[in-house]
């Protein structure tokens, strides 16, 4: 038997391997020299086979392979033993379509390792390109409000301090982007400090208010006096405003657009006393249904208009 299964085996009607593959069934012959189409007589002649069952492992109705037996007598294989074959037929395809998953798997995560170095390898190249001339950008601005090359007026110093404001919010973003151990880690992690409202609301005045000048909307800032300050990450919490002020300058066709921050009355928490902070970016916008401009007090987050939000310590 050992000698028959180094002998080629085409899938033709002629052996019973080859039979089961192309009517994509099991067969089943009792007596091979009793079937007119056998003609594998190679195998009779080193094996003595006489009797051969063949079942077909197939994957989504397409035969990847055979499962054969065969007996050197003519001696027909019981239904339950042909059921039994059947059975090794299926796991064994099960089996082998997941060891082609396996592999397919493991070549798209080569392919994806190697695209990520190369990506790594990108940004790690304009990370420096763009920190370069963003910070020949801010040093020029710094030179030029310092009255390096002549004293600005008032109106143009007012201008290079939004753009040095802009200018280290965009080098900030550009930190958090380029950062390779956040992007593969796949989050940023937040660097809490205490902020000052009144800086974070100026930033977003100066980023947003050309904006709002485009479409002839006001621009107004309202903070209560003596706020306190924000225990946080401010970058965040001033790209959440400007997403917020950005939003409401979006969808308010005409009258004004305003930032407003104050101090909530001071709660009692469990053991502590709480101090909110609640920021507010925008009032009744066009567009915007009613249900969907009213406070919500639910755990202390609320909702009016384009939103605001809420920070504490």
């Amino acid at each position: 038997m050992d000698r028959v299964k180094t002998i080629p085996v085409k899938p033709e009607r002629g052996n019973v391997s080859g039979r089961a593959l192309l009517e994509r069934r099991t067969v089943h012959i009792p007596d091979l020299l009793a079937d007119p189409e056998y003609t594998f007589t190679k195998a009779q002649e080193l094996g003595g086979v006489r009797t051969g069952l063949g079942v077909p492992m197939m994957r989504e109705g397409i035969p990847i392979g055979v499962f054969a037996l065969a007996r050197s007598e003519a001696r027909p294989f019981t239904d339950k033993q042909i059921h039994m074959v059947s059975t090794f037929a299926d796991q064994a395809a099960i089996a082998i379509e997941n060891v082609r998953l396996f592999d397919e798997i493991q070549d798209k995560s080569r392919q994806l390792e190697v695209a990520s170095q190369h990506t790594s390898q990108f940004l790690a190249n304009m990370s420096h390109e763009l920190r370069t001339l963003l910070n020949a950008i801010l040093g020029y601005t710094e030179l030029m409000a310092d009255g390096a090359y002549g004293e600005p007026s008032e109106k143009m110093l007012g201008i290079l301090k939004r753009l040095e404001a802009n200018g280290r919010h965009l080098l900030g973003l550009i930190n958090d982007v380029l950062d390779l151990s956040k992007i593969e880690a796949g989050q940023l992690v937040l660097e809490l400090s205490d902020y000052s409202i009144q800086d974070i609301a100026q930033t977003v005045r100066s980023t947003l208010e050309p904006l709002a000048a485009d479409k002839k909307l006001a621009f107004k800032v309202e903070l209560a006096p003596s706020l306190p300050s924000g225990q946080g990450d401010g970058r965040r919490v001033t790209q959440v405003l400007i997403n917020l002020v950005g939003n409401a300058i979006k969808f308010t066709d005409a009258g004004e657009v305003a930032i407003k921050a104050e101090a909530l009355i001071p709660r009692i928490g469990a053991g502590h006393r709480t101090r909110y902070l609640r920021c507010r970016s925008g009032e009744a916008i066009s567009g915007v249904p009613a249900s969907g401009q009213c406070d919500h007090p639910q755990e202390g987050r609320h909702w009016l208009g384009a939103g605001y939000i809420e920070a504490h310590r």
